[in-house]
């Protein structure tokens, strides 16, 4: 599946999504462990709303969505590689006047702990900072998920703020919602 590749990491990089992959998105955001940790954790995912999302982002000038790709050897043995689509990553809320944006991502829960999302976000990091030309990026983490925290640390944001009890999740319960920053050259 030929696609725009953003920036190349070692083990992944970021690339334009493609329509073809709409529907394994949609199968490992029915994961309930990978959906209880996003921003809406009510919402419900059906295929025709993700085809709906896939088009209107060329749309949307207020933010930018890549697709995390597990770098692989070509199989063909020819120079490049092939791309598996493991996860997305997004810059929101884009605010050229201020200059900032939100991140937020997602991995397939078969590719959690191995290091795919602290790369993704630090090529996202990169991509916002040189391409994007933004001064500051913030990112929102419901406490459970420490994996996520960690993430951010490991990529240099820290912890700006916390709401207390802020959003219910099913199965948990009421749990505060952590906000992180992080400024340009910092």
């Amino acid at each position: 599946m030929g696609r725009p590749i953003l920036r190349r990491g070692k083990s992944v990089s970021l690339g334009i999504h493609v329509r073809e992959e709409i529907p394994e998105m949609y199968s490992e955001f029915a994961d309930f462990e990978v959906q209880r940790f996003l921003g809406r954790p009510d919402r419900l995912y059906t295929l025709d709303s993700e085809y709906e999302w896939f088009e209107s982002i060329p749309k949307k000038e207020d933010m930018r969505v890549l697709a995390i790709l597990l770098n692989r050897k070509n199989s063909s043995g020819r120079q490049g590689h092939d791309h598996l689509l493991i996860g997305n990553i997004g810059i929101h809320l884009i605010d050229r006047v201020s200059s900032k944006a939100e991140i937020g991502y997602l991995l397939f829960r078969k590719y959690w702990g191995r290091g795919y999302g602290t790369e993704a976000v630090s090529l996202v990091v990169d991509y916002a900072f040189q391409t994007l030309n933004l001064r500051k990026l913030t990112a929102r983490v419901f406490e459970p998920n420490g994996a996520s925290s960690a993430v951010l640390m490991k990529n240099g944001f820290r912890l700006a703020g916390r709401l207390r009890e802020h959003q219910y999740i099913n199965s948990i319960g009421y749990v505060d919602e952590l906000y992180y920053e992080l400024h340009r050259g910092s």
